[in-house]
């Protein structure tokens, strides 16, 4: 039986198909990678208030380590949560999102109209 042909064939350029996919990679998909290499807890959820607590002092350790901006961090927060804590990043966003539509109040909805 021939051998099996390996994904990591090397193009005319002298890189190879990884390298190619690396490449074409969003800085959030590389920045994510390496953040799960690090094996980030999560959180499904959970009402007990020193697990929350235990939760985020080493999510935010790991963040000090890191060095990553606050943007970052929320957006990797967000994406180790699960279950109850995903059911409740999605309320708490809504509120949020509700909240500053409120706050900008009628002079932003007149920004809309073809007449001002």
């Amino acid at each position: 039986m021939p051998p099996r042909r390996t994904t990591n064939r090397q193009t005319e350029q002298g890189s190879t198909s990884t390298d190619v996919l690396n490449a074409t990679a969003t800085p959030m998909e590389t920045l994510l990678k390496r953040f799960q290499s690090f094996k980030p807890p999560t959180l499904t959820g959970t009402e007990n208030a020193i697990e929350c607590e235990n939760w985020l002092e080493d999510i935010e350790q790991l963040f000090e380590a890191l060095d990553y901006t606050d943007d970052r961090r929320v957006k990797l927060i967000i994406h180790q949560l699960h279950g109850l804590g995903k059911s409740w990043w999605v309320a708490t966003k809504k509120a949020l999102e509700n909240q500053a539509r409120r706050a900008a109040g009628p002079a932003q909805a007149r920004s809309g109209f073809p007449i001002a």
